[in-house]
């Protein structure tokens, strides 16, 4: 829908604009990150939207109640997806090569 459009979009915006604010010229880091971005954009997007709108179906009406249905199944899912991204970049910080340095 729209919305996810400009949610992703957004995403994908403001990572990119803080790492020109950042002074980061494009090379291939920068360029990974960006599909990195985009993909776990997307993936965030897509999972709690479609709950949302399944939560329709169940015959959630409301849009406080579809929220809190999607919130309800599909939280826990982007959260550990979080919590393992959070963990794998936190080990990226004891690297000394500058790519893995920089992506974390």
């Amino acid at each position: 829908s729209f919305f996810a459009i400009v949610a992703i979009v957004s995403i994908v915006a403001g990572v990119l604009g803080a790492a020109f604010l950042l002074g980061w010229s494009l090379g291939v880091g920068e360029a990974i990150a960006a599909v990195m971005v985009v993909g776990l954009s997307v993936d965030f997007t897509t999972h709690t939207g479609s709950m949302y709108s399944h939560a329709g179906k169940e015959g959630y009406n409301d849009r406080q109640d579809r929220f809190k249905y999607s919130a309800l199944y599909m939280g826990p899912t982007v959260l550990a997806g979080a919590v393992t991204t959070g963990g794998s970049t936190s080990v990226m910080f004891l690297c000394q090569l500058n790519f893995f340095s920089k992506m974390a």
